[in-house]
């Protein structure tokens, strides 16, 4: 009989990836679908589901979209599988499952945690990362880790293209470890926090993090020299907040590229930096 399970995600299409991944594997039946609310989005605030919920109407699953998680469905799943939520579980959620309520994180616990850890990772320099799944506890990415898969970022990598196969590696994970976690072959290890306190926490990325001061990127634009800072910032926040500053005029000016390099000024088009 197919393991039931209940699904958290809002994280964008990279949610998506892992919901797919348990939709198409024949022994496990997805019972419920719990995503975040429609949120306004585009010029005229309209409200829009998350891909979640679209996939989930699309393919026939139950789908709820919350403000709050009150009280939990009077059935008992085998798992609860998390996976890109972004809201803490009540106690009463985790205890649901018959067998475990599992989070899918995008880094090594207990590096990174935190609800950015990609871009942090690009940030920081780092040259290896990967994916944790950990038996969910009452805070944030602290539960003991189920286990690990690692993956080397690439110097090409954006927030992007890094998020996507860190979500594609933990769904082939997820669906593999689920049985061996059902059986007792994996016993979960404790990520022990007073060894840990030096370890790179990845907190929430803000519009901020992406200025950079206008000489300094002006500096940039005009010797060509790629400081790593600036480059490092344009892959980590890769469609959002992006790399800016804002000019004398009081004008904020987007980095848009650098092959080629391009920049857009407030209210222009995207344009070569000559003559900034």
């Amino acid at each position: 009989m197919p393991m039931q399970i209940v699904f958290f995600g809002s994280f964008q299409e990279y949610s998506v990836i892992v919901l797919e991944k348990l939709l198409i594997t024949n022994h496990y039946n997805l019972v419920t679908v719990v995503t975040t609310p429609p949120a306004p989005a585009g010029r005229h605030l309209q409200l829009k589901p998350t891909a979640v919920q679209l996939f989930a109407e699309k393919h026939n699953i139950p789908v709820f979209t919350p403000e709050n998680l009150g009280k939990p469905p009077p059935f008992s799943p085998d798992f609860v599988v998390v996976a890109g939520y972004a809201k803490l579980l009540p106690p009463t959620w985790l205890d649901l499952p018959k067998i475990m309520a599992v989070n899918l994180h995008p880094s090594l616990l207990p590096a990174y945690r935190g609800p950015n850890p990609a871009e942090w990772a690009i940030l920081n320099g780092e040259t290896e990362t990967g994916v944790t799944l950990i038996k969910m506890s009452a805070q944030f990415d602290t539960g003991e880790i189920l286990t690990q898969k690692s993956l080397s970022i690439d110097p090409h990598d954006t927030r992007l293209s890094l998020y996507n196969k860190l979500y594609h590696i933990g769904a082939g994970l997820l669906v593999e470890t689920l049985p061996q976690i059902a059986s007792g072959e994996i016993v979960p290890v404790s990520q022990i926090s007073s060894l840990n306190s030096h370890l790179p926490y990845a907190r929430r990325i803000t519009r901020r993090d992406g200025f950079v001061e206008f000489e300094k990127f002006k500096n940039f634009l005009e010797l060509g020299a790629y400081e790593l800072e600036i480059t490092r910032k344009l892959k980590a926040f890769a469609g959002w907040p992006g790399v800016w500053t804002i000019n004398p005029t009081g004008k904020r000016i987007k980095l848009v590229s650098l092959e080629p390099l391009l920049i857009q000024v407030e209210g222009k088009k995207a344009t070569s930096p000559s003559g900034m």
